[in-house]
């Protein structure tokens, strides 16, 4: 058996190290010497020779100098300037060879950083020392927590390999793993052979046990086997290979599971990436993922982001990025594995979509054209299937002055289907000219708060947008919807996302925006923003209420004079205090529809307090507290929970206790979420080992300091896999 704990980061092998002591003259200071031939000496009392990098001191040393060997005892020191140090009695070495031994010993070693004791120590070359009865450590001087015990161990600089066996670990004094032979690299450099095992617990698995497997081919690429044997479910086996090069990276994990004892059949999952930068213009993307049923990323997904996802993507493309050219040719299809999602929701299979952007820079003061198109093809079973053509072209004039803008924009778009799998038209087409003015004034001012200077903006803005009424209610819908209403919604031309609707407005949005930048570097404080949109006439373009088919517009439509008021607050506060917030309020009856509000308290790199809500009228309301903040010295603690409101229960919560000192650190957590399809309460237990430069055992939760971070210390990512 071998095991190689390492950072598998790929990366071209480290050249050998240099030993000291092999080149070189020799130079030797002693209290007294004696001469016993022609090339033999002896030293005596606080001997110290040099060579190269290397210093011995003894209090006796004979040197035969034809040989280039040296006898030493007596308080025997041999060091270099690397750090690496040995403490004996005695020494035989032979200096060009490095070849020799020692008797009982202590060591300080630089690479690996460990120190510990040997029954007797053999030099066996510039780049390999062989240990025999052996104890070391990572630990500094004075912490004893865990050691690595051997019958024999070789440490290979050359090829930063340690090799042991009858080896075990003793952690606080107690056996906890034992290796007939072990291997392990002693630098960052990759090497194949068995990772740690790790090991835990959970409701929807039961216990697990994997044991991972690195083959490490080349330089540019890997492969991982992970047998994983799990209590409740059986013997499943992961596989995921890795490859890079200067202009691609492949990634491809694959998962099976032969019968489940729980489910009843085999289950399976894949994700197969790949990135390629063709030329400097050109590159291409795969981004593909599937599972064997709809109940798998909930029975295997270990939080809620993973387990809660509706749609997985099969997704290829080849773009090209050029100045005031861009194109991009994908193919795409979504796996739907939320069995509540029905067939006329599900997302459309695009075979192909074909995009095209000829759009000038916008520079002040100077015209900007305007071209963008698009095809797509869509196909479902049992659905309105067909081609659909998108065209957009015109103009825009951007004006501004540093303290104005005005920028009028024209537009013409239109969009014509070929349809199949249809009664009645089947080449309906549409299109309308696009009107928008879009115009603010800047007015600043200084102010002082707390002693500080800031200048003060504001920063009213009005955007007019006109769009005809055309009747599209015999369009289909493939990709379009209505999104959320945001501040950013009062500047869009179009209410819809997607290109199957050109909705009409006359409409002018009204919004006022105030900063706070700090005077000496610019730094904004806090922005307040607030707004809403006048409706000159009815809406009247709309989506059908459910499926692809056409009919009449009920969704989008909207009778009233005003629309909602939409609010954003940013704030970079005082104190490490940091906060955003975003409210959307009925005009009529001033009710809130839906908040946001984030608070964050960050007042060093390694402690974090995460508080928020999420709310939406009559769907959601959610609470979302996550804190990581050390206990002392050497102990931190580690929390999220998300709890539903209006559902009165947990969503996902975890709790976890880390210890960690400058040599091991041992980290528990026990983690719950909700199982939406068994409609209970899924809990786990997880448990981590890691001792400092030797091992690492087992998985936790991330931590909450690389969650959800407003500034400078990180951003939150969208979840992957679901539709546009």
């Amino acid at each position: 058996m071998s095991a190689c704990p390492f950072d598998r980061t790929l990366s071209a092998p480290r050249a050998p190290r240099v030993t000291p002591l092999l080149e070189g003259p020799v130079f030797v200071e002693a209290d007294q010497l004696r001469a016993l031939g022609p090339s033999v000496r002896e030293f005596m009392g606080d001997v110290e020779l040099r060579r190269g990098e290397g210093r011995l001191s003894a209090q006796f040393l004979r040197y035969d100098q034809d040989a280039n060997r040296i006898e030493a005892r007596d308080g025997v020191e041999l060091s270099n300037t690397a750090g690496d140090r040995y403490r004996t009695d005695e020494l035989q070495l032979f200096m060009d060879s490095r070849t020799g031994h020692t008797g009982q010993s202590e060591f300080t070693l630089a690479q690996p950083p460990a120190r510990g004791t040997a029954k007797h120590v053999e030099f066996d070359g510039p780049d390999k020392t062989r240990f025999e009865r052996v104890s070391f450590t990572t630990c500094q001087p004075g912490q004893d927590s865990w050691f690595l015990h051997s019958r024999e161990l070789t440490l290979d600089t050359a090829e930063d390999l340690g090799t042991a066996y009858h080896a075990w670990v003793q952690f606080q004094g107690v056996p906890i793993f034992y290796f007939p032979y072990v291997n392990f690299p002693i630098s960052d450099r990759r090497k194949s052979g068995f990772l740690y095992p790790s090991v835990g617990y959970s409701d929807k698995l039961g216990a697990e046990l994997a044991t991972p497997y690195y083959f490490n081919l080349a330089p540019n690429y890997d492969d991982t086997l992970t047998p994983r044997l799990l209590s409740d479910r059986g013997l499943q086996v992961r596989n995921e290979f890795r490859h890079m090069s200067r202009a691609s990276q492949t990634h491809f994990e694959v998962e099976y599971l032969a019968h489940d004892r729980v489910y009843g059949d085999d289950r399976a999952a894949g994700v197969f990436k790949h990135r390629n930068q063709l030329t400097r213009r050109w590159s291409s993307n795969i981004d593909a993922r599937r599972v064997s049923d709809s109940d798998y990323l909930n029975d295997f997904g270990d939080n809620i982001n993973i387990a809660s996802q509706s749609y997985l993507p099969q997704i290829a493309e080849t773009l090209y990025f050029g100045e005031d050219l861009k194109f991009t040719a994908r193919v795409a299809d979504y796996q739907t594995i939320d069995p509540t999602v029905p067939d006329s929701l599900r997302p459309y299979t695009r075979l192909p979509q074909l995009i095209l952007a000829a759009n000038s820079k916008a520079v002040y003061n100077r015209p900007q054209w305007l071209f963008d198109g698009e095809w797509n093809n869509f196909e479902r079973d049992n659905s309105v299937t067909g081609g659909r053509l998108n065209l957009s072209a015109g103009a825009a004039l951007p004006l501004a002055n540093s303290y104005a803008f005005f920028t009028p924009r024209v537009l013409g778009q239109g969009i014509q289907y070929n349809l199949r799998d249809i009664t009645g038209e089947t080449t309906p087409s549409t299109s309308a000219g696009i009107a928008s003015v879009d115009s603010g004034l800047i007015f600043e001012r200084q102010t002082w708060i707390g002693g500080r200077g800031y200048v003060q903006t504001l920063e009213p803005r009005v955007y007019y947008l006109y769009v005809p009424y055309r009747d599209q209610d015999q369009q289909p819908n493939f990709d379009t919807t209505l999104p959320d209403f945001t501040f950013l919604s009062l500047f869009r031309d179009n209410r819809f996302v997607g290109g199957d609707r050109i909705g009409d407005a006359n409409q002018a949005s009204l919004a006022l925006t105030s900063r706070f930048l700090d005077e000496r570097d610019g730094v904004e404080h806090l922005r307040l923003s607030l707004g809403q949109i006048f409706y000159f006439a009815d809406q009247r373009v709309g989506l059908p209420a459910s499926g692809s088919a056409p009919g009449p517009a009920t969704i989008g439509v909207d009778d009233r004079p005003r629309s909602d008021i939409v609010a954003e607050i940013g704030a970079r506060l005082l104190g490490n205090w940091y906060g955003q917030a975003t409210v959307q309020v009925d005009d009529q009856n001033y009710d809130v529809q839906k908040h946001g509000v984030y608070v964050q308290y960050q007042p060093a790199r390694d402690r974090i307090l995460n508080l928020g809500e999420r709310y939406t009228r009559d769907q959601i309301r959610q609470t979302d507290i996550s804190a990581q903040w050390p206990l002392g010295a050497d102990w931190t603690v580690m929390a999220r929970s998300v709890y539903s409101q209006r559902d009165h229960r947990n969503v996902e919560s975890y709790l976890g206790l880390e210890y960690n000192s400058c040599c091991w650190a041992l980290r528990l957590f026990g983690a719950q979420r909700y199982d939406r399809t068994e409609d209970r309460q899924v809990a786990s237990i997880q448990l981590q080992l890691q001792l400092a430069g030797f091992s690492k055992v087992g998985s936790v939760p991330d931590s909450p300091l690389r969650d959800g971070l407003f500034y400078d210390y990180g951003t939150t990512q969208p979840l992957e896999g679901s539709p546009p």
